[in-house]
């Protein structure tokens, strides 16, 4: 696959799952962004994304593990410091909270 195509598909993949998390379609989003991290294993936005993703279908070790990916790149990040709040507050782990 060349460079422009392999960058095109990204930017579909990128589409489709921007659009399933719009439209709260957590499953489709979830496996769209996955196939985003399968080309780009440390970007950001899709470890996010399906850390979001994992969270609303209810596997939270999954979203956990998502969210502290993330949070290793981009420690600062105010959605995924709130998610991780959350997940935190579900699984009734405070002291994990403070990341």
């Amino acid at each position: 696959m060349s460079a422009i195509s392999k960058q095109a598909l990204i930017v579909e993949l990128r589409g489709q799952a921007r659009r399933a998390s719009s439209a709260q379609d957590w499953i489709a989003a979830g496996a769209a962004w996955r196939q985003v991290l399968d080309h780009l294993p440390l970007d950001f936005e899709a470890l996010f994304r399906v850390g979001q993703a994992t969270f609303f279908q209810d596997d939270l070790d999954s979203a956990a593990t998502q969210i502290n990916a993330a949070l290793n790149l981009n420690p600062t990040h105010a959605e995924s410091l709130r998610l991780y709040a959350r997940i935190a507050h579900r699984r009734r782990e405070w002291g994990a909270a403070e990341h």
